[in-house]
């Protein structure tokens, strides 16, 4: 049997197979770790919109010379190596050479918005792996 809990004033929800408190404890434990709009996260640290993550970390609120980039449906990050969009963490070469197959199994939604956002988020890679780091 699977249990969900109810969404908390943060709009976490736990999840767990064996009781309904579990679930709750999850849910809570994802406020307490500053989460938001997180579905059944473990051990994640501030993430956002993130589905079924674990040990996840907003990096780029904490990382010095971070593009960030807000109001698309997950917040992205780019230094000049790496890209995270959502709790998605990979450098930029990863991102670049993975498949559509690949990106879809990251999330339901994660190829369409792959799709609409990939040239625009590759171009700033680019324009972050150019730049020299003082």
């Amino acid at each position: 049997m699977s249990f969900y809990s109810p969404k908390t004033e943060k709009g976490n929800v736990g999840y767990s197979e064996v009781s309904m408190e579990l679930a709750i404890l999850q849910a809570e434990d994802m406020d307490r770790l500053g989460c938001t709009n997180c579905d059944y996260c473990t051990n994640c640290i501030n993430c956002t919109n993130c589905d079924c993550c674990t040990n996840c970390t907003d990096w780029h609120t904490e990382a010095k010379n971070i593009l960030s980039i807000h109001g698309l449906y997950w917040p992205v990050g780019i230094s000049n190596t790496h890209m995270k969009i959502g709790c998605q963490f990979y450098h930029h070469e990863a991102w670049k050479n993975f498949s559509e197959a690949e990106i879809s199994e990251m999330h339901p939604k994660a190829l369409e918005f792959w799709n609409k956002n990939k040239d625009l988020l590759l171009g700033f890679c680019n324009l972050k792996a150019s730049e020299v780091e003082s």
